[in-house]
């Protein structure tokens, strides 16, 4: 049987919509928000039921498997770009680049600042002799990427509000065995 649950978020984010389906059979999570799709088949989940499983998940986890790790994660052209600077005046720093190579380095990198596009991005930086040589050709560190808003929103708007929809009852307190029962009057 598939459970479904209509999710609204709370206080100024109560525009915010999902509607989430949950198959414990087969593992099946789906939810079509007002933040995007989000969809995995989780198969082997060991004992756990689903809603347990989901309960304890971490935000990356989850959104590597729902949407995956290209979709989720975006570039971040400001903090890469702080970050090349930051590389430039530490290789300046530590003697690896002469001041001339720096300036020349720190030049290019102003020069490519305005590109939004990943692409147009990364062909400047390869084009770029003094960035090159500041980095030795190693750029495994110059992209820098962040999580989705689309991800992020879903994640802390809508997500704790399904959690308490899947959240077991609390279990009723227990009585004073001293007390007795009450009988109405």
């Amino acid at each position: 049987m598939v459970d479904r649950y209509i999710v609204r978020g709370a206080g100024p984010h109560k525009l915010e919509w999902a509607f989430i389906y949950l198959d414990e059979e087969t593992g099946v999570f789906s939810a079509y928000t007002s933040f995007g799709t989000y969809a995995y088949c989780w198969s082997h989940i060991g004992t756990a039921t689903l809603k347990e499983f989901l309960s304890d998940i971490e935000f990356g986890y989850f959104m590597g498997k729902t949407i995956g790790r290209r979709d989720y994660m975006e570039f971040d052209f400001h903090a890469t770009i702080k970050g090349m600077k930051d590389y430039i005046k530490e290789r300046r720093r530590d003697g690896a680049v002469d001041k001339v190579e720096a300036r020349d380095a720190w030049d290019d990198v102003e020069r490519i600042e305005n590109r939004q596009s990943v692409e147009l991005f990364v062909e400047d930086v390869y084009d770029s002799r003094p960035i090159c040589h500041a980095y030795r050709h190693d750029f495994d560190e110059v992209i820098r990427n962040r999580p989705s808003p689309q991800c992020v929103g879903f994640w802390q708007v809508i997500w704790p509000e399904f959690l308490k929809q899947i959240a077991p009852p609390p279990s009723p307190a227990p009585r004073d065995a001293s007390q007795g029962d009450l009988v109405p009057c």
